[in-house]
């Protein structure tokens, strides 16, 4: 049971470290398309976004498997926001 949990502790931590990565790589992508005061509205946007949701999501249901799809749930969602906000008009159509 021991080596159980820490294993699965282990998971959760790299889980959370990787997410705090993929946060910092779509502000900093932002940064270079748009500018830095870009970057910055988007780390703070992502984290007050996640931070509400999460908070919600563990009030209502108290899933941490729900908070972590939430998690990446904002992450792609920022992504794809950035793709396709940063597509130029002659790249779209044919």
């Amino acid at each position: 049971m021991g080596e159980e949990f820490r294993s699965y502790a282990e998971r959760v931590r790299v889980d959370h470290y990787l997410h705090w990565f993929a946060v910092i790589a779509v502000s900093v992508w932002a940064g270079t398309v748009y500018g830095w005061l870009a970057a910055i509205g988007a780390f703070i946007a992502l984290l007050v976004a996640i931070t509400l949701t999460n908070t919600i999501i563990l009030a209502k249901t108290g899933s941490l498997m729900g908070v972590r799809v939430n998690r990446w749930a904002w992450v792609t969602f920022a992504i794809l926001t950035i793709i396709v906000s940063s597509a130029e008009v002659h790249t779209i159509q044919p």
